[in-house]
């Protein structure tokens, strides 16, 4: 109910804003305010209903139990990777290939850290994955991976950074195979 209220606060200011200036051009203000008011709180009940479906849907694929302790709008996950630094890193910088709109902004071989930016889509204005990686003791690689919005202010983002995290996961995992797992610290 708290998510609902508050998708309907977004959706019911700006839209409802937006049209009493529109309605106060055709007619007197005091009427463009009842106007507008109404249309806002239709407008607001019915994004917050279509919202809380999408959420709801979106909620539906089923998640790991890490991904059920992160369930905010910034996935992170630590996992560790036996095999070399430099090959590790590189596959990392391909796996960006994996996620649709996906392009590298940074690759920083020496600091260990990688920066992409994914395009916007219907779900988000866009996401921002980041890679830390730092050499550890027995040949492994250490991992510390987070996809993010673009736009602080997002509330919601439909579930789209938990999947660029398990895409990326995933293609990790196939090109390591059983022999070299992923493992969560």
């Amino acid at each position: 109910m708290k998510i609902f209220f508050k998708q309907f606060l977004i959706t019911f200011f700006p839209f409802t804003l937006f049209m009493i200036i529109l309605f106060s051009f055709r007619t007197k203000f005091s009427v463009a305010i009842i106007q507008g008011l109404i249309s806002g709180i239709v407008f607001g009940v019915g994004m917050s209903i279509l919202l809380t479906i999408l959420r709801i849907y979106s909620r539906k694929k089923p998640m790991s139990d890490k991904a059920n302790k992160n369930s905010g709008v910034k996935q992170v996950r630590n996992f560790e990777i036996f095999d070399q630094y430099n090959s590790v890193f590189d596959q990392c910088v391909s796996s960006i290939t994996n996620i649709r709109k996906g392009k590298i902004e940074k690759a920083d071989k020496k600091n260990g850290e990688i920066t992409a930016r994914v395009g916007m889509n219907l779900k988000t204005f866009g996401e921002v994955i980041e890679f830390k990686l730092t050499e550890s003791s027995e040949g492994a690689t250490n991992i510390i991976l987070s996809s993010k919005p673009i736009l602080a202010t997002v509330v919601f983002d439909y579930n789209k950074n938990r999947d660029n995290v398990d895409k990326i996961l995933f293609y990790l995992s196939q090109h390591y195979g059983l022999k070299q797992r992923l493992i969560d610290i």
